[in-house]
């Protein structure tokens, strides 16, 4: 099996790091846009994937889930206002993130493919897109990014939240790659690629949040 990059497609990947316990999982890092990734045949089914993410403990309000909400929620309004109508992609059992921001005065609806499957909001134009600890869940991410950039209008806002690799980091007891949904890793480097591919200037890359305007249709 020949095995490309899920976000670039470039074939010149490396073998990144073999696990010795736990999962035994095996990831690959490409070379072009640095992305790191599980070896496709390792990722979970779909029906225990879901099952992984209805033990996550995200399906109430409490002051500790806010505040980790917030700090996607706060930056992003320097870069949008009232008057947007946004989506939050991958919003889970509660969107909480939908419901933070409808409070503070703002439109947005959530879509999650397991627990909000609304087709037809994929279907519209967003002024501004989210996405709250999702993406390194995507066994597809190109695939993934082609959905929200679709969906999202030329001069729009995209707001990620990701803890970002960095080669200060020691992979192999990262706390980020210990879960098992886990997927795809990234990494400044990588979504630099992302904004080149995608038309997107960069607003701003933190260790764990990454914003992006659109600059075309």
């Amino acid at each position: 099996m020949q095995i490309e990059c899920p976000l670039c497609k470039n074939l010149k990947i490396k073998e990144f790091y073999k696990e010795r316990s736990l999962f035994k999982r095996l990831f690959y890092r490409c070379e072009e846009c640095l992305l790191i990734f599980l070896d496709p045949r390792m990722q979970l089914p779909q029906s225990l994937e879901k099952s992984r993410y209805e033990s996550h403990n995200n399906d109430e309000r409490n002051d500790g889930y806010e505040n980790f909400l917030r700090t996607l929620i706060d930056p992003l309004k320097e870069f949008i206002n009232p008057k947007m109508y946004g989506l939050d992609f991958g919003c889970g059992p509660y969107p909480m993130l939908c419901e933070i921001l409808t409070e503070d005065g703002f439109s947005i609806k959530g879509y999650d493919p397991y627990f909000e499957p609304n087709e037809a909001l994929l279907r519209g134009s967003y002024d501004f897109i989210t996405s709250c600890e999702v993406v390194e869940h995507f066994n597809e991410p190109l695939k993934s990014f082609e959905v929200i950039d679709s969906m999202l209008i030329a001069g729009g806002v995209l707001g990620l939240k990701t803890t970002l690799y960095s080669e200060d980091i020691d992979f192999s007891s990262w706390y980020y790659m210990r879960d098992d949904t886990h997927v795809s890793f990234y990494s400044k480097e990588t979504f630099e690629w992302l904004a080149n591919h995608f038309h997107y200037e960069i607003q701003s890359i933190s260790k764990s949040t990454a914003f992006f305007k659109k600059l075309r249709g």
